[in-house]
């Protein structure tokens, strides 16, 4: 019994492997939505933590500035996504990088420049730290997930290059 249990993990183990190597298995708009869903899901994880800082530390203003903030990083992440996602072949790599790089910097920092001209206790409510907060942690999340779709990508072309031939 003992050995079934350990053949039945290493059967686990193994399909764990082929999935994490072999990222072609999903179409290009799976894996786009599930890069959205991290993405999403790596920004609902924080952000109780960010509203709980900024809340003690600067008020009811604080916890809003957190929401702002969180929101705008995570659109502008989303854009940047999206561009990887337009410019999925592998001769447009580059472009996507630096067209997601653009989107997500001019998107997330000319909101944050409204918000700040905007409302007045953007000031005093931590709303610029809270911008550089989630500004690196999506930007973080958003160039992993970046690199798995371009990665996934490339290993699609080449299988199919090698299914051809």
């Amino acid at each position: 019994m003992t050995q079934h249990h350990i053949h039945a993990d290493s059967n686990f183990a193994n399909d764990l492997v082929s999935v994490s190597t072999q990222p072609s298995q999903a179409s290009p708009a799976k894996r786009a939505i599930a890069s959205c869903g991290l993405l999403t899901a790596t920004v609902v994880l924080a952000l109780p933590l960010a509203l709980w800082f900024f809340e003690s530390r600067y008020g009811v203003d604080g916890a809003w500035a957190a929401g702002f903030a969180a929101l705008i990083c995570w659109l502008g992440g989303l854009l940047a996504l999206a561009v990887h996602v337009l410019f999925r072949k592998p001769q447009h790599a580059i472009a996507a990088a630096f067209g997601g790089m653009l989107v997500r910097t001019a998107f997330v920092f000319t909101w944050a420049l409204i918000i700040l001209k905007r409302w007045e206790a953007a000031e005093q409510s931590g709303f610029r730290f809270a911008v550089v907060a989630f500004f690196l942690l999506t930007l973080t999340a958003e160039t992993a997930l970046s690199l798995w779709l371009m990665r996934s990508q490339l290993a699609s072309t080449s299988s199919n290059e090698v299914e051809a031939v």
